[in-house]
């Protein structure tokens, strides 16, 4: 193919499973190259959407912006360009950038997870797509150049082709290769929320990070009236969020604030004005490589193909690239068959570094005494002699643009 040609494919009509994030960002990317699709959700509509506070880096925002959803959240998060490290003993380890925009670019933001993901769900909806709900896939089959999703209603749906963007538990990984690895525990619990500032002065832009003696810290103060906090939990046993609800909110919050005793942070005193009112997330996973990603007419994306520990910081960034660069392959060749190989090849490699880098950072907050010592001795050396913001630029300066070419 010249480079001055651009194929157009015959196909029109996508079914995408999963409706959280990557799904209405694959739908909007889908629609900018012509193709229509249609969202299939396995919650009920108007079911509670949990989770905390999230960033999505300069890389995540540029793959919003790619797809003029930019917009659409405007105003919804916070600036946060900035990360301190801090290690057992309560001293700073170092800072470091978050992000590395474009020229007018918008910098590293923080998001509630609800809000976000309600903003992009809202933004599709408006430019045409259809979300159907309390349709949970059983199974997937392909025809030729017709691809059919069967639902646990007894309902079906054929397509053109199909998208699973259903999650780290993803139905349609297993659909496309009934051997596919499962999600591996990275050994941490997870807790969060937003609480009303128990007086600590604000300091907008700037996430701060305890390696604490039991646990793992995190708290943003953007300013007088609220704190933005989580923890990773160290645990041998991989809690569920349902485990956690029936020991009763109130004891993991007394818990949770006594991990942080004689602790040279803010963090007792956090999570005890967040009282009762606990995001609980539970047992953190991630994904080891995964090796099929696509079977004929149908892809896995997001989640359901590389999910990376929360500990990368790019889970959600790694989702919305991966909605542009596949409605870029599917404008820019022949076939769905075509398009998917080419996406295949263009994201394994960048997400396989993303993945690893998570459960390295996981990795170290769960580190034994020895450990710590070892770890923030190498932290602050790196910090003061070899941390430079461009050392983050393979990462964060992805500036995926809309009308940039891929190879079919």
């Amino acid at each position: 193919m010249a480079e001055s040609e651009v194929a157009v494919s015959t196909a029109r009509k996508a079914l995408i499973i999963g409706g959280g994030l990557a799904g209405p960002a694959a739908a909007m990317a889908l629609r900018k190259a012509g193709v229509d699709a249609t969202i299939y959700e396995a919650r009920d509509a108007g079911a509670p959407i949990h989770g905390g506070g999230f960033n999505i880096a300069t890389n995540g925002l540029d793959a919003l912006a790619a797809i003029d959803a930019l917009e659409a959240t405007a105003g919804l998060g916070l600036p946060a360009p900035r990360l301190s490290f801090y290690g057992a003993g309560g001293k700073r380890l170092g800072t470091v950038t978050t992000g590395l925009p474009a020229p007018g670019g918008q910098d590293t933001t923080s998001f509630r997870r609800r809000d976000l993901f309600l903003a992009l769900q809202e933004e599709a909806a408006r430019r045409g797509t259809e979300t159907c709900y309390g349709k949970r896939l059983t199974g997937v089959e392909q025809d030729g150049g017709a691809v059919t999703a069967r639902f646990a209603d007894g309902s079906c749906a054929t397509g053109d082709m199909l998208i699973g963007a259903d999650g780290i538990r993803s139905a349609v990984r297993q659909a496309i290769d009934p051997a596919a690895p499962s999600p591996r525990y990275t050994g941490l619990v997870s807790f969060g929320g937003f609480a009303p500032n128990p007086g600590l002065a604000p300091e907008p832009g700037l996430w701060k990070m305890a390696f604490g003696r039991r646990a793992f810290f995190g708290w943003f103060v953007p300013d007088e009236t609220q704190v933005w906090w989580f923890v990773s939990l160290p645990s041998a046993v991989p809690l569920t969020r349902q485990q956690i609800l029936a020991d009763g909110i109130g004891a993991w919050g007394q818990r949770l604030a006594g991990l942080f005793e004689g602790e040279n942070s803010p963090a007792a005193e956090i999570i005890a004005a967040q009282g009762e009112d606990i995001i609980v997330v539970g047992a953190e996973h991630d994904l080891p490589t995964v090796p099929t990603w696509q079977s004929g007419r149908a892809l896995i994306i997001g989640d359901a193909a590389h999910a990376a520990s929360t500990s990368s910081g790019q889970g959600a960034s790694m989702a919305l690239e991966d909605a542009v660069v596949l409605g870029q392959c599917l404008r820019d060749s022949d076939s769905p068959e075509q398009a998917f190989a080419a996406f295949v090849g263009l994201r394994k490699d960048r997400v396989a570094k993303i993945v690893a880098l998570g459960a390295k950072t996981a990795s170290s907050k769960a580190s034994g005494p020895v450990g710590a010592f070892f770890r923030d001795s190498f932290m602050r050396f790196g910090f003061r002699f070899f941390y430079k913001p461009e050392s983050g630029a393979w990462l964060l300066r992805n500036h995926l643009r809309w009308d940039d070419q891929v190879a079919a």
